[in-house]
C-alpha cells in the first residue's frame, strides 16, 4: 500500500501479490478483499469501508483524513 496526501484527502493505492511457502510469487491469483479503515481522529469505528473487487492494483480516495491522521486497515477484522 501506498499513500499521497492530496489536500484534506487521502489517495491510497493497494495492490495484492501472493507469496508462497517456497519464496516464489504467484502474480496470476487475485482476490476480492473487504477493506474497513479507522484514523487517529476516530480510532473506534470504520469511518471507511473499502473493497478491493480482484483487481491487482486499485487506487481510493479517503475523503477528510488530515495530514497528521494516522490511518490502520482491518483493525477489527
Amino acid at each position: 500500500m501506498t499513500q499521497e496526501q492530496k489536500g484534506n484527502d487521502r489517495l491510497l493505492t493497494i495492490e495484492q501479490t501472493r507469496f508462497l511457502a517456497d519464496g516464489t510469487v504467484d502474480d496470476n491469483s487475485r482476490w476480492k478483499i473487504p477493506i474497513n479503515i479507522c484514523t487517529k481522529s476516530n480510532p473506534n469505528e470504520s469511518i471507511h469501508q473499502l473493497y478491493i473487487d480482484g483487481e491487482k492494483k486499485q487506487e481510493f480516495l479517503l475523503e477528510k483524513v488530515s495530514e497528521t491522521d494516522w490511518i490502520k486497515l482491518n483493525l477489527f477484522r
